[in-house]
């Protein structure tokens, strides 16, 4: 029965005209008298070098796995249920850090250098970014996955009112001056819309997974309908006029759309919020009998503890930028089932 050795790998046969020739190289090496003089020595060893090079690239480049970026760590969370340990996942956005102003590090763009692929999701440091990190990675394949699922729009201008979205209601400004909110992962339901498009993508590169990545994209879209349908049945336990909340800066108009939730955001236009807009803000959480503000690790606080002061309201953190989507989803809904008005 014949044996095939892998791409890349040095044939170890016994037989002299089934070795490499690297290995051929390395034999007539050993089989000379010693010692040998300097300019052979040279020779052998320089000659041997170039010959392992290109077996080692080789090597590399079908038992490595591709490495692929991702701009924030929601999406690593979503690649890697679908890849699993077939990818490695490089995440720009750094634990912490504003999607709105990141600028990668130079360590980072080398990464992108060697990514296949690059999953954006319409935050605004792409805007900037992308064109520069392509020049620099022009092997680098951008993949936009906003395109591939529902994308809301602010029904309102730049100038403070209510808009409401038919399912949730945003009280505040609009995110950008496009009207297009990016934070499209806080949806179990879009996110569910994104995966199969990603493990095409996957597939894409690993043709040999592909089946196996559709299965893992399927698996996970199954686990994101049971959580929605059990946030649906716990929120809908609250009357309508009940669920708001407040937040410093406007996240979680998906997750509000979802639900059937109204968020209420302190922030404006990703700046901080001026003196009319503060008393709008009060004014609304009193009359509504708002009790907590939701504050984010990656956004100044100062209007926040402000507002509580006033209000008699309690800060409590919560994070859309989390790695893990699942416990981000029912962690908000823990937190927000404690927060509405009685």
């Amino acid at each position: 029965m014949t044996t095939h050795q892998p791409a890349g790998k040095i044939d170890s046969g016994n037989s002299y005209g089934e070795i490499s020739l690297l290995s051929r190289l390395l034999f007539i090496y050993s089989s000379l008298p010693l010692p040998l003089p300097r300019l052979l020595r040279f020779f052998f060893l320089s000659a041997a070098i170039l010959l392992y090079i290109p077996q080692t690239t080789q090597a590399a480049e079908e038992y490595l796995p591709p490495v692929i970026i991702v701009s924030i760590a929601p999406q690593k969370y979503m690649v890697e249920r679908i890849a699993k340990n077939r990818v490695t996942v490089v995440t720009l956005v750094k634990q912490g850090s504003d999607p709105h102003f990141y600028e990668p590090a130079p360590t980072q763009m080398r990464l992108c250098a060697a990514g296949r692929l690059w999953f954006t999701i319409g935050v605004p440091f792409e805007d900037i970014w992308l064109p520069r990190i392509l020049n620099a990675a022009p092997s680098l394949i951008p993949v936009s996955t906003i395109t591939h699922s529902n994308r809301l729009q602010f029904f309102h201008d730049n100038t403070e009112h209510h808009g409401d979205t038919g399912r949730g209601e945003y009280l505040g400004h609009a995110h950008n001056n496009a009207g297009e909110d990016p934070h499209i992962w806080l949806s179990p339901r879009s996110v569910a819309d994104m995966l199969p498009f990603m493990a095409q993508e996957l597939g894409n590169i690993l043709p040999q997974y592909a089946g196996e990545f559709l299965d893992n994209a399927d698996a996970f879209s199954k686990e994101l309908n049971n959580v929605d349908r059990a946030l649906t049945e716990r929120f809908n336990t609250v009357p309508r006029d009940k669920r708001i909340f407040l937040t410093v800066h406007p996240a979680w108009r998906y997750f509000a759309h979802d639900y059937g939730l109204t968020e209420l955001a302190i922030e404006t236009d990703g700046k901080e919020p001026g003196p009319q807009h503060m008393k709008s803000v009060i004014n609304t959480a009193k009359a509504h009998g708002i009790r907590t503000v939701f504050i984010e690790p990656q956004f100044p606080k100062a209007a926040a503890y402000a507002i509580a002061a006033n209000i008699g309201a309690k800060l409590v953190e919560a994070d859309p930028l989390a790695e893990n989507v699942l416990d981000t989803y029912t962690g908000m809904a823990d937190k927000l089932m404690e927060s509405f008005p009685q």
